[in-house]
């Protein structure tokens, strides 16, 4: 898996961008990553992931509920997953959903991430495509 995460909004919102075929040693990875932004971050801190081009990922319950703890966090908002026409990203929202009991919003595109996460948190103030 190729990856990167970095802040879209400083101190608010994360963006994640995922390649290829994902591994649980690299959602491990991800996640550690997550928690260092929820440490330097101001609550509620919204992650964006952009699956558009994301290959195969496992999808056992019980291995997902390890590398997906960040959710559970009191520091962390909402989680919008971007490509929500691809059949893979609507499975593993399906699946975080039932991991951390929270809600996560399924867009096709940023546009639709950053304006749903504007309306949702009014200290979100991000670019508009």
């Amino acid at each position: 898996m190729v990856y990167s995460i970095d802040w879209y909004q400083e101190g608010k919102v994360i963006l994640a961008n995922v390649q290829g075929s994902v591994t649980l040693d690299d959602l491990g990875s991800l996640q550690e990553q997550v928690f260092a932004y929820l440490d330097n971050g101001t609550a509620p801190i919204h992650l964006i992931v952009d699956t558009t081009n994301l290959g195969q990922m496992p999808l056992k319950l019980n291995e997902l509920r390890n590398v997906t703890r960040y959710m559970a966090d009191d520091r962390f908002g909402w989680q919008v997953i971007v490509g929500g026409l691809n059949p893979i990203a609507r499975m593993i929202g399906s699946i975080l959903m039932q991991l951390a009991g929270r809600e996560i919003i399924l867009v096709n595109n940023m546009t639709e991430a950053e304006q749903r996460l504007s309306r949702i948190d009014k200290e979100v103030s991000l670019p508009q495509h």
